[in-house]
């Protein structure tokens, strides 16, 4: 993952980062409603989850955006080639969570084995 510096004297957000990160702290969440169906009957077809989906979806979609990628690195202000999502896996045996970390383009190959990747694309669901 690379990180790429900011010329923060030079950037045309300067002062817009300025106000939200240092006059007014603020956070912010979205919540949208979205017609599934057509990817969850798909992955039910093809007996597979749908988390797995759902995270490579919004990863994918969230690394096309440079703005989603933007932190502090060490005190310097720059952004990620891409971002990996972090998610819970549940263990059955102990029943205990632990956390992963997967590339967002390895997601589906490490977790589903690349099916659910294809059977997205051949439906013309992405």
């Amino acid at each position: 993952m690379n990180f790429t510096p900011i010329d923060f004297n030079n950037w045309k957000r300067r002062e817009v980062f300025f106000y939200f990160s240092k006059m007014a702290p603020t956070g912010y969440s979205l919540t949208v409603d979205i017609d599934a169906k057509k990817l969850k009957d798909t992955l039910r077809q093809a007996k597979l989850k749908f988390f797995p989906a759902y995270l490579y979806l919004v990863t994918k979609c969230i690394n096309k955006t440079i703005e989603f990628k933007i932190a502090l690195n060490d005190g310097v202000l720059g952004y990620y080639d891409y971002l990996t999502p972090l998610y819970a896996s549940f263990h059955e045996d102990d029943r205990t969570f632990s956390h992963e970390n997967t590339q967002g383009s390895c997601l589906l190959l490490r977790r589903r084995r690349n099916c659910v990747k294809t059977c997205i694309i051949s439906n013309k669901v992405v």
